[in-house]
This record gives C-alpha cells, structure tokens and sequence, in this order.
C-alpha cells in the first residue's frame, strides 16, 4: 500500500502516489477534515506522552541516586518506584496501542 499512499505527520493527512492511492483516498474520505484533525491529535498526545515518559524515567533515576546515597528510605523509595512503574507502564502501553508497536501475543503450542 505505500507505493500508493504516504503519510504526512507534518500534515495529517494522506498523500496520494498514484491513481489507485487517489481512488483509495476518495473511497474512503481519507483526507477528511475530521479525520486530519483526529490524527493531528493522537501525534500531539502521543509527543506529550513521551515527554512524560521521559520526564518519569528520570525521576526514577533521581530517586535511585538518592537512595543509593542515603537520603531516602528504602520502604519511601519502592513506593515511588512502584508508582513511577505503574505511570511508565500505561503511557508506553498508550504509545504502543497508538502507533501499531504492540508486541504480539504469544503463540500458545499445542501438544
């Protein structure tokens, strides 16, 4: 399908490559003004949720270095990592689901 159609982040929308990505785009409204502004939303979201999940992973680092000089109890820095933990898990499971990375599941073997 990329031979016919390309994404533009930049834009949101959908370029069209050749007649066939043109009709697909009419076809299926691709470029409607809804559906641009839909996706011009999840990158924004999605750009805010990395910062977050930066801006977490280094707030574990610097709980870990308080920790290992003392100046946090052990009990205060595992709840804070657990807390921490639990925001990473939901933002990187929110980026996954919404650029297509999430791991697939395993295949069960049947014997």
């Amino acid at each position: 399908m990329s031979q016919h159609l390309k994404f533009d982040s930049a834009t949101g929308k959908m370029v069209t490559r050749s007649k066939f990505g043109e009709h697909t785009e009419e076809l299926l409204q691709l470029n409607d003004p809804t559906q641009v502004k839909y996706r011009k939303t999840i990158l924004h979201t999605l750009a805010i949720a990395e910062k977050e999940l930066s801006s977490l992973k280094s707030q574990k680092n610097e709980l870990y270095e308080l920790h290992q000089k003392n100046k946090i109890k052990t009990p205060i820095y595992e709840n804070e990592v657990r807390e921490i933990d639990r925001s990473i898990e939901l933002i990187e499971t929110f980026i996954q689901d919404n650029t297509g990375t999430t791991p697939l599941l395993r295949l069960r073997i049947l014997k």
